[in-house]
């Protein structure tokens, strides 16, 4: 965790987030309605949003698909109504320049967004794209507007709540 808290200080991350744990899929309970997350799913988004909270959010963006269960993740993760970007629903046709464009040099981004959006990235970038579980994290470095080459990685939501919960 060390490269990234150092990369995050200087706010060089963008990490691309799978929403919670989907109520249409899933015999867990399902506090709102169909198309959202379920209850573990909103125990997992509020426990990322703690452990970014820790590694430091004052100097991060937050952006999420605009479909219930991305929006969901988000305000529990946040605790807020997150700006949406139909882009980050449209994983036909994302690609890392809107990611690119949409970082603010400095700041870090958080993007709430779909597996195959992150598996579409991963493509791209020429890692092995496996589904991601739900929560799972696509990291990136970007210097500026220009993503750091090698600076790529995966992490699961849980390691990622354990990681920093233990460097604080």
């Amino acid at each position: 965790m060390t490269a990234l808290a150092a990369s995050w200080a200087k706010g060089e991350v963008v990490v691309l987030v799978r929403h919670a744990e989907r109520c249409d899929r899933s015999t867990a309970p399902c506090p709102d309605t169909p198309d959202g997350i379920t209850a573990d799913g909103k125990d997992l988004a509020v426990a990322l949003g703690a452990a970014f909270a820790r590694l430091g959010i004052e100097r991060a963006d937050f952006l999420t698909s605009p479909l219930t269960r991305t929006r969901q993740t988000s305000t529990y993760m946040f605790g807020a109504t997150v700006p949406e970007q139909a882009w980050l629903a449209n994983c036909k046709t994302v690609q890392v320049d809107d990611i690119a464009r949409t970082k603010v040099a400095g700041r870090n981004l958080i993007l709430v967004t779909h597996s195959h959006c992150i598996e579409k990235i991963e493509k791209d970038l020429g890692l092995a794209a496996t589904e991601p579980p739900y929560g799972g994290m696509l990291f990136l470095a970007f210097a500026g507007r220009q993503r750091l080459p090698g600076a790529a990685g995966t992490l699961d939501a849980e390691r990622f709540i354990a990681g920093i919960g233990a460097a604080k």
